[in-house]
């Protein structure tokens, strides 16, 4: 669990309509991930994870997790990954589980959660892109 990525279906329609209005698509790809960056860190740092029990989000047991979260964020694609050595050895642990500890993947968990929300943000920048295209 070294990163999580997000990447856009549909690429070929992207690209072309990237092509013609190459400062626009852009802009509303950035758009769309940064509302898509905050409906994830609000889902990660909701309800943490029960000691023993199911999800929520990040495991709060020293909050070191919670605090490591990094967002690259591009016009087709976010990346969420933790900053540090230290966090990504145990976040690594923490999110796969290990033979004395069970898995609690609270990025699977965000992901398979806001399903709904992802799918709403990307028909929304397709639709306006191709809109857009059609001026």
């Amino acid at each position: 669990m070294s990163k999580f990525e997000i990447h856009l279906e549909g690429e070929e329609a992207l690209r072309q309509a990237i092509n013609r209005q190459p400062e626009y698509v852009k802009r509303r790809g950035l758009q769309m991930m940064t509302r898509l960056k905050a409906i994830y860190q609000q889902r990660i740092n909701r309800k943490p994870w029960q000691v023993g029990g199911g999800g929520g989000g990040v495991p709060r047991d020293t909050n070191s997790l919670a605090h490591a979260h990094r967002y690259q964020i591009r016009p087709t694609q976010m990346k969420i990954s933790l900053q540090g050595q230290k966090e990504k050895k145990y976040g690594w642990y923490v999110h796969e589980g290990t033979r004395k500890m069970k898995e609690r993947p609270w990025l699977d968990y965000a992901h398979e959660k806001e399903k709904n929300q992802r799918d709403r943000q990307v028909t929304d920048f397709l639709r306006d892109i191709t809109n857009n295209l059609g001026d």
